[in-house]
């Protein structure tokens, strides 16, 4: 394992750990989007296409979720509740 995958899998891992712990679900992903972000460079670099491009997607998407996420949380705020 490559010093960049296993800093992804530190980074996934310590963004697991913290939900556990209270953090909230919008910077759980977006962590976790970083994390398969230095992944997918990672099996770029190894010349994995297929696992870069899965990768990538997977960051895309968790990236999508922690803005979403974000975004209704503030509505909430804003609205006050519901």
């Amino acid at each position: 394992m490559t010093q960049l995958s296993l800093a992804a899998v530190i980074i996934a891992l310590v963004a697991f750990a913290a939900t556990l712990f209270g953090l909230p679900d919008r910077w759980h992903f977006g962590v976790q989007s970083f994390a398969a972000l230095m992944g997918s460079a990672d099996a770029a670099y190894h010349e994995n296409k297929l696992w870069a491009g899965l990768l990538l997607a997977t960051a895309g998407a968790c990236a999508a979720a922690a803005a979403f996420l974000a975004l209704r949380d503030s509505h909430r705020r804003h609205t006050g509740g519901g």
